[in-house]
């Protein structure tokens, strides 16, 4: 194959390119002790990976009783029936004496009353990764996806829709009404959410409902999505988990270029393609590789070790069904779906409740994934990743993730010395629902990361 394969070339060759092939190859890794799916020696034998089902019903698997060890599964447990609903306050009724008095003439936008406690965002993802809000659900979408719905607190929330974002943002958001504002804090004034502007700011609110917005922000009752411009040079560039193209952005991308061998705080990264660049270059050529996705991780601790597309393993042969086996990245690169949701349950839950701040180039806060909340940026940042892959195979199908293939489930043997083994793919069984697809495994997939925190529900 040469460096930069044609468009959509047909004569593809198993022989890994040499300008894609690691200079190192995987070394012995042993996974850490503690808790959750770290603890995990890899097994001798077949170790699966995948979740139920069913995109609006999860069956429940079984989890081992014994701790994790060879011939163990990975087993992710199912999802509720329904998310938790709030309680309403209770009403204190007025006595005899009390005059009557005309309330006040309501403002469109709900309010919330005053209170110290934090609100809660009650969404859902579909299966491209897109987020949706229950208050800006319809009657029937609510319906269709009860079973879907999850709830966190504000500030959880904001940090899992952050995550591996990078550019900008003003935005601020009601929970109670699903309602997205831009917040100016140097003229302590809202503005309408508006996407065709610059800065997505639209029209400026009105005295009185700017007034209640300040209000519900000072009791914390709004959620808080700002976030500083990363990407400019000389600036706090990167952090574990970012999201961005590999070394080219396209016209019209939501992200940024990542700055490669960045070091920051100890933290040495790696641009981490999903799905491979090899597998993007026999898709669409070099460009494909240039301005795929990639996602900033520890090259070390999580790379080398977790990734099933390092190196030389682009060239495992693995298999899907009851095809002959496949080279790893041609398999991936008719597979695009398959190859994400591969590659981000294997990383998930091979780096789970594991403290890499302790190891070489990996000294940064966010990579002590014992704590919930670098849990919650982890999940979120893939989940990011996720949605910019699908955005982007919606506009150029030679590009990016399809969430609708054929549901498939992965398990996979390890080698000898720790390292991961080939795979196979078995098409998942139908539920209620019908058959699955690869998009609502991975959305699935992501909220039962999620709930595993205790940060949502």
């Amino acid at each position: 194959m040469s460096d930069t394969p044609s468009r959509k070339r047909q004569d593809r060759s198993d022989a890994p390119d040499p300008t894609l092939v690691k200079k190192h190859m995987p070394q012995s890794h042993t996974a850490p002790s503690g808790p959750g799916f770290s603890a995990i020696p890899l097994p001798s034998g077949p170790q699966s990976a995948f979740l139920p089902s069913s995109p609006t019903h999860f069956t429940p698997l079984s989890v081992p009783s014994t701790p994790f060890g060879p011939g163990a599964s990975i087993a992710f447990p199912s999802l509720p029936s329904s998310a938790s609903q709030a309680t309403s306050p209770a009403l204190s009724l007025q006595t005899p004496t009390t005059p009557v008095v005309t309330p006040p003439t309501q403002s469109t936008t709900p309010t919330l009353p005053a209170s110290s406690s934090p609100p809660t965002v009650k969404f859902r993802m579909d299966d491209s990764g897109k987020v949706h809000y229950h208050a800006k659900d319809d009657t029937q979408a609510r319906t269709d996806h009860a079973a879907r719905y999850m709830e966190m607190n504000a500030s959880d929330f904001a940090l899992f829709k952050n995550a591996g974002k990078r550019n900008p943002s003003d935005k601020v958001m009601d929970p109670v009404s699903g309602d997205k504002y831009v917040f100016d804090s140097q003229q302590n004034k809202f503005f309408g959410y508006d996407k065709t502007k610059a800065g997505k700011r639209g029209a400026a609110m009105d005295a009185t409902l700017n007034q209640e917005l300040l209000g519900k922000q000072q009791d914390k009752q709004l959620v808080d999505r700002r976030r500083e411009d990363r990407t400019k040079s000389g600036q706090d560039t990167l952090k574990p988990f970012d999201v961005g193209h590999y070394n080219q952005a396209p016209d019209g991308s939501k992200f940024d270029v990542l700055s490669g061998k960045k070091e920051e705080a100890g933290f040495v990264s790696n641009r981490d393609h999903i799905p491979s660049g090899a597998s993007l270059q026999l898709r669409d050529g070099q460009p494909a590789y240039n301005q795929g996705l990639t996602i900033a991780i520890p090259n070390e601790v999580m790379h080398r070790p977790s990734s099933a597309t390092y190196g030389g393993r682009q060239t495992t042969k693995d298999t899907r069904d009851s095809d002959a086996p496949t080279a790893r990245k041609r398999l991936d690169s008719d597979h695009s779906g398959l190859a994400f949701y591969r590659d981000t349950t294997t990383m998930l839950a091979r780096t789970a409740d594991t403290d890499f701040t302790q190891r070489s180039g990996a000294k940064h806060d966010y990579l002590d994934l014992t704590k919930p909340e670098n849990r919650v940026r982890q999940v979120g940042a893939y989940r990011t990743l996720y949605r910019g892959n699908t955005r982007m195979h919606a506009a150029d199908r030679d590009r990016g993730v399809n969430p609708g293939e054929t549901g498939h489930t992965v398990s996979y043997a390890a080698t000898s010395d720790g390292r991961l083994g080939s795979f196979s793919y078995s098409q998942a069984p139908s539920g209620s629902s019908g058959a699955p697809t690869q998009g609502s495994l991975m959305a699935g997939h992501f909220q039962e990361q999620l709930r595993n925190t205790k940060l949502a529900k």
